[in-house]
């Protein structure tokens, strides 16, 4: 009982106890009954023969007269460097060690067994999981060929335990880029003052942060004639110079492209309205009035004229009327002295209306005698 452990040689499977069975000591070719073969010091069990970071003591099964294999690849585990998931990678250099596409240094953040691809047995892989509920399963938020816990979109923490998107109420927000991101300009939708002619500095102002490589840009096609339009590609900050002629009061709509890292993009339209003073468009119109006014009095006067333009019997017959309008007030006076008292005064209205209708008479025979001028010296 060379181990002295109370199975005679015969019968132990480890004759020399250092927890490599004698047939595994076989194949690499230490003595099962020295527990130092190479007598350096170190217990054979301690060794790695395969250089797979697992001694040997760890890869053989003591309690077996048979070489080891418990990952059941056909190949004895302490000469073939353990490689759990069968990719040719040995365990050691693997970085995903069980192969779900959720590397080592990730699944031991979330606690999974990093050489089981179904840690919890639940039929799932460890890789199918969504550990931190964002929608986003466990191997597409994880960097197999990394031997570091994964951060893709570069905010400082690891993918895999932070929900893609959390806004500051913590409300998770899934899908893509663009699902997950809003760029936006102005307050409250409303339109953002330009003056005609000069530039305007516009900030981009809806969210702080933007995945990196986050662009912006302009497409030209869709600017406005005459205006100059150009943005930040990283910030997404714009400057608008309208043309100098542009009318106040104008609504203009500047359509901005994103383009994410992962492939998504979306449009943000930029809503700007011309601003200027309206006191200058109230002196035209003032003006204009002013015009049609003088117009209308033109041919008010240019009527009258007209109108005034008629021959001798004309002023004639109007001479005549007044006469007779003269004479039938004469009456009606004599009639109302009658009833007045006698205090020599006339009834104000018949002597306004009259002085009136001298007043008109006057200018139509003035008007009559300057055409009879007019006719004689032609």
């Amino acid at each position: 009982d060379t181990d002295g452990d109370g199975t005679p040689d015969k019968d132990d499977n480890d004759i020399d106890g250092d927890g490599v069975n004698n047939e595994d000591e076989k194949l690499i070719g230490t003595d099962p009954t020295n527990p130092d073969s190479d007598g350096n010091g170190i217990s054979d069990g301690e060794e790695d023969h395969d250089g797979d970071g697992i001694k040997n003591s760890d890869e053989p099964d003591p309690s077996s007269n048979k070489p080891t294999d418990k990952d059941g690849d056909g190949k004895p585990d302490i000469t073939t460097a353990k490689d759990t998931d069968g990719d040719g990678t040995p365990d050691k250099d693997d970085n995903d060690i069980d192969g779900d596409g959720v590397n080592n240094e990730d699944e031991k953040l979330i606690g999974t067994d990093p050489t089981k691809p179904d840690s919890d047995g639940n039929g799932i892989s460890d890789g199918e999981e969504d550990y931190d509920g964002d929608g986003i399963k466990n191997s597409d938020e994880s960097d197999p060929s990394s031997n570091k816990p994964t951060d893709k979109d570069g905010d400082g923490k690891p993918d895999i335990t932070t929900a893609k998107g959390t806004d500051s109420n913590s409300n998770v927000n899934k899908g893509s880029d663009a699902d997950n991101n809003t760029p936006g300009y102005g307050k409250d939708n409303n339109s953002i003052p330009v003056k005609p002619g000069m530039s305007t500095h516009i900030p981009q102002t809806g969210d702080n942060t933007f995945p990196p490589g986050t662009k912006f840009e302009v497409p030209p096609s869709k600017v406005p004639n005459g205006w100059i339009v150009t943005v930040d590609p990283n910030t997404g900050d714009i400057t608008v110079t309208p043309p100098a002629n542009a009318v106040p009061g104008s609504i203009v709509n500047i359509p901005i492209m994103v383009t994410y890292p992962d492939g998504t993009s979306e449009e943000v339209n930029v809503e700007v309205v011309v601003a200027g003073d309206s006191a200058a468009q109230d002196s035209d119109t003032s003006s204009q009035a002013d015009v049609q006014t003088k117009q209308m009095s033109f041919n008010s006067v240019e009527q009258t004229a007209n109108a005034m333009h008629d021959s001798k019997d004309n002023v004639s017959r109007n001479s005549d009327m007044v006469k007779d309008m003269s004479n039938d007030m004469n009456k009606d006076e004599a009639s109302k002295a009658k009833v007045l008292p006698d205090t020599g005064e006339q009834p104000i209205e018949n002597t306004t209306l009259f002085g009136s209708l001298f007043a008109g008479l006057g200018s139509l025979f003035l008007f009559g005698r300057r055409k009879d001028e007019k006719e004689e010296n032609e």
